[in-house]
């Protein structure tokens, strides 16, 4: 505290009063009120020893007996209050002045006092009375200038004592994006840690204990990365001692493959607090991952009381199989029950295949007794896995190499129809599927074959191109509108518009002229250039004596059309080669590779 006005000294502004008043005599009682009630901090003097009246006197006051919350005597009418943040609570300091006080109250009368005997020395010896001697100054009124407060807090927490965890005298927390929580004493952390590289919370309402509980988790399949290593996936439930593992008496039940395609997650919760990280209103489940979320799949919903429909065909239209049902077409159980309330289906079905046509019957036996379930030839291979796995739609036994004998290749390509591709460009099968396609190939090819199965490798075909559009069309809609058909006619495949998609090929430029000279809003179309996109550096691709065309140099390899396309717009009524050469003309990855 700094005052102001302060006298030259407060000793000599008291003289003549009862007792020796001093600077240091003046004490004030400091308290501190929280919800437990009031409790004295201890007594301090207000003024230093050697007040100045020429600058403001700073004095610090210093209470060193505070007690902590839970030691502090508690008032009968207190009432405990409970609140998350502590800036909350309500809590104030209260200055109470001690005896003696600064002499207000009996500066009237002692002045008056003062006066008489004063008068009374004057009668007796007028010239040798000494005023000095009955000499009342008025007392000082404090004012203060500033007042700042601030307080140091410490408390010795031993971890290891966990008797107190429920009401202990001093918590340490970590504080976590949703909430806070105990540190605790078998692995304790200045900041709270996540080893995950990725975590999913669940949050369950009206639980109860030892209930079974269904969860259909909806994942966007084909979204995972094929080629990032596999990542187990674990599935904790959060109590007051933090993330505890499933355990063995929970039943788990998971048919997502560690979040490779959808499915149902099965599990009985055991009753269970939460520790304060997230909202104790909810249960809660984790899905974590330890090493990469590349690996699992993108999840769209999980929906909780889950079960799995089975479709009874009662002699059925064939037809039905060709054609996953829709969804919301299941709405009610065939014989009501009064437990269930509502009946959905969110998505469609899954794993129906129609009624064999006669023409594939005849084709499967005959596989079948061509290679009579033995993995030996390339087409044997090829053919095995194309029966066994619907969700491939193209396989390639590579042709074995004389360095590395008995190594059997296999090239697989997903259906992009089934799942949705993390590149649609480029579809990959799962990691996990891989290795279930080789495990299948390992049963029935001999025991001497290294077999190893694996996604094609694509090559992009990017185009440049001089084009003048019709007039009265807009210049920049144009090229969006042709970029976006040569990618459709480079790669048809990708917009299931029913064409295949092959291992290997070329495409000719003539046929990627006369497709451009098409569109009803082109008017001329020149200078034709294909790049391949292998790897990061696009290569020029160069005429043959069989013609100009694009094709890929490896047996595992598939032509994909380019996300993006070079069209140069012609503007002039005349085409002029010469416009479309030198530097102006140049672009950076198509003429100028940057290395």
């Amino acid at each position: 505290v700094k005052w102001m006005w302060l006298p030259k000294s407060l000793t000599t502004n008291y003289t003549n009063y009862p007792g020796p008043l001093k600077s240091e005599a003046f004490k004030v009682d400091i308290a501190h009120s929280n919800e437990l009630g009031r409790q004295s901090l201890g007594l301090t003097s207000l003024f230093s020893a050697d007040v100045n009246g020429t600058t403001p006197d700073s004095a610090e006051l210093t209470a060193t007996n505070f007690k902590a919350l839970s030691e502090a005597p508690q008032s009968p009418a207190a009432e405990r209050v409970r609140v998350n943040d502590v800036r909350a609570l309500p809590r104030q300091l209260f200055w109470e002045l001690q005896k003696p006080d600064f002499g207000w109250a009996t500066y009237p009368a002692l002045a008056a006092e003062k006066a008489r005997a004063f008068a009374a020395e004057l009668a007796k010896n007028p010239s040798g009375a000494d005023p000095t001697k009955f000499q009342v100054d008025p007392p000082y009124a404090p004012k203060i200038q500033e007042l700042s407060v601030s307080y140091q807090r410490s408390v010795e927490v031993e971890l290891a004592n966990t008797s107190e965890r429920t009401q202990p005298t001093a918590r340490l927390l970590h504080v976590h994006p949703f909430g806070v929580s105990a540190i605790l004493a078998t692995a304790p952390s200045f900041f709270p840690p996540y080893p995950e590289a990725g975590e999913l919370y669940i949050g369950l309402s009206d639980l109860e204990p030892g209930q079974r509980l269904t969860l259909l988790v909806q994942l966007a399949e084909g979204s995972s990365d094929p080629e990032a290593p596999l990542s187990r996936v674990s599935w904790s439930y959060l109590d007051e001692y933090g993330w505890q593992p499933l355990a063995a008496d929970a039943k788990f039940v998971d048919s997502t493959r560690n979040l490779i395609n959808s499915g149902i997650v099965e599990v009985t919760l055991p009753g269970a607090t939460t520790d304060g990280r997230l909202p104790g209103t909810l249960r809660w489940l984790r899905v974590s991952t330890l090493n990469s979320t590349a690996s699992v799949c993108d999840c769209v919903a999980v929906e909780t009381q889950a079960i799995t429909a089975r479709f009874h065909d009662r002699g059925n239209a064939p037809d039905h199989y060709q054609n996953p049902l829709p969804p919301l077409s299941i709405d009610r159980l065939l014989v009501p029950q009064l437990e269930i309330a509502l009946v959905e289906q969110p998505y469609t079905s899954f794993g129906g295949r129609p009624e064999e046509a006669s023409s594939g019957f005849e084709t499967r036996v005959s596989e079948r007794l061509r290679h009579k379930n033995r993995a030996l030839s390339p087409w044997d291979y090829e053919h095995l896995v194309l029966d066994a796995f619907p969700q491939i739609y193209r396989a390639k036994c590579l042709p074995a190499s004389l360095s590395e004998p008995g190594r059997v290749e296999l090239v697989v390509i997903p259906d992009v129809r089934a799942t949705l591709p993390r590149n649609v460009f480029a579809p990959k099968a799962p990691a996990q599927l891989l290795g279930v396609v080789a495990e299948f190939l390992r049963e029935r090819a001999p025991s001497a074959a290294s077999i190893n199965v694996r996604n094609a490798r694509y090559v992009g075909l990017a185009v440049r191109v001089d084009v003048r559009f019709k007039p009265d069309i807009d210049e920049g809609y144009a090229k969006e509108r042709l970029n976006e058909e040569l990618v459709h006619f480079l790669s048809p495949w990708a917009y299931d518009e029913g064409a295949d998609l092959v291992i290997g090929g070329r495409v000719y430029g003539n046929s990627i002229l006369d497709f451009i000279d098409r569109r009803p809003y082109v008017d001329y179309v020149a200078n034709l250039k294909l790049f391949l996109e292998d790897a990061e550096n696009p290569t020029l691709v160069t005429p043959v004596p069989e013609g100009y065309f694009a094709s890929v140099s490896a047996d595992d390899e598939v032509l994909v059309s380019a996300k993006q396309h070079a069209i140069e717009t012609v503007s002039a009524s005349s085409y002029q080669q010469s416009s479309f050469v030198g530097v102006n003309y140049a672009r950076v990855e198509f003429d100028f590779i940057v290395g």
